[in-house]
């Protein structure tokens, strides 16, 4: 690829921003520039905006970032956790692959430990997933609870590092037109149903604001699923810590889905689609069937909500549930994954609790993970494209699909 000086593109791109010429020869209008502009790379549209002032306050617009959003070009991004990958262990390799993953580009990440004090033991951030040009990263094991979120194309990023806030999800909110962290805590001296109390903090103002409590903290193993860009799911959060005898009963199935609108900030729980388990033993143990619930994952499928369950069928089979916000009923549909694959072992503290999980599915493709390889299902066809072992055996990797954005959160 032949790199293009922004410096002459941005001298070219001014001459043509002055409509109001004395010659009768008219320049190119406004709106030709922003849609030649829209199309360009990311990273040559910020290197432009860092040349020019007009056209940063150009390119800035809302108009101009939606456009922008609609036409940029993802990529699959594989965060690595091999020391053979990276040049020290203070760095994080992250590779960018195509659909035929091939690598494109190579980067290596630095401070994505969380800092170690003298009380706690903690580990490395784990990539989470992708939203609006921002990729996240958390760490689901050790205290102080760590989030992590940074814009590879514009440098931005925030760390928040607290024991007592568990960031949950980051989401645009369209009354506020504002980036926002929604974050939990735990009351232990709370009654029942009020043991979460919940904020969120806007990245413009850097104020935070309290939402009200709920019964069920969501899980922090996968980011939220954002439908139609008012409504935030995630499956509960089960865990022995948060759910132990003493505490609180488990929640019952019907409330294994937890949904948060952003416009009128009101928190639900939502039954899931697709097999019924029982969620305890007698005396609250877990049980094998309450284990299977604990693997079930969220996705998003054709604007819909997506229940994505790996363990009602053998482990060549792949259960979807799609759930119709307007008719409040789910359908289920099964995808057979082929072919087989034996997962290595990969202890705990270097990956989330899914081993296999649903990265993305859009137009009819289903990209999927499968301990440390990637699967690209056909769910026309069924055909099966494979990326081979990404890093070492025995090393787990984390996925997700990134979309290059100029979207700052100070704007």
């Amino acid at each position: 690829m032949t790199w293009i000086n922004p410096i002459s593109w941005a001298s070219k791109l001014l001459r043509l921003l002055h409509i109001k010429s004395k010659t009768r020869h008219a320049d190119l209008p406004r709106d030709i520039i922003l849609d030649i502009l829209s199309r360009l790379p990311a990273e040559l549209i910020f290197k432009c905006q860092c040349e020019s002032r007009p056209l940063q306050v150009l390119t800035t617009t809302p108009f101009f970032t939606h456009m922008q959003h609609q036409r940029s070009t993802s990529v699959i991004v594989v965060q690595l956790h091999s020391s053979e990958e990276s040049p020290g262990s203070e760095f994080t390799k992250l590779c960018y692959m195509n659909k035929e993953f091939e690598r494109i580009e190579e980067k290596f990440v630095r401070s994505l430990y969380t800092v170690r004090s003298s009380s706690y033991i903690t580990g490395p951030r784990f990539l989470l997933g992708s939203y609006d040009g921002f990729l996240m990263f958390s760490d689901f094991r050790g205290l102080p609870r760590s989030f992590y979120m940074w814009n590879p194309i514009t440098g931005e990023q925030l760390t928040m590092e607290d024991e007592n806030i568990h960031v949950c999800g980051l989401y645009f909110n369209p009354v506020r037109k504002s980036h926002e962290l929604l974050y939990y805590t735990t009351n232990d001296r709370a009654p029942f149903g009020q043991i979460c109390n919940f904020g969120a903090y806007n990245l413009r103002t850097k104020i935070r604001r309290d939402v009200g409590g709920f019964s069920y903290p969501p899980s922090r193993h996968r980011p939220p699923v954002i439908i139609k860009g008012t409504l935030l799911y995630w499956m509960i959060d089960r865990s022995d810590i948060l759910f132990s005898v003493n505490r609180v009963s488990h929640p019952p199935f019907s409330d294994s889905i937890m949904s948060f609108n952003i416009e009128t900030e009101e928190f639900s729980t939502l039954e899931p689609g697709g097999p019924k388990y029982s969620t305890t033993e007698p005396g609250g143990q877990y049980s094998e069937e309450m284990l299977r619930i604990d693997q079930l994952h969220l996705s998003e499928m054709d604007g819909e909500l997506c229940l994505c369950d790996f363990v009602s069928l053998n482990h060549h089979q792949l259960l979807l549930s799609i759930y119709n916000q307007a008719t409040q009923c789910w359908s289920t549909r099964t995808i057979v994954i082929r072919p087989d694959y034996r997962l290595p072992f990969v202890p705990d503290w270097q990956t989330t609790k899914f081993i296999v999980e649903v990265v993305q599915i859009k137009d009819n493709e289903l990209l999927l993970r499968q301990g440390n390889r990637l699967v690209l299902y056909d769910m026309i066809s069924h055909a099966c494209k494979i990326s081979g072992i990404i890093g070492s055996m025995g090393k787990g990797i984390r996925a997700a699909v990134h979309a290059h954005r100029i979207t700052s959160f100070h704007l």
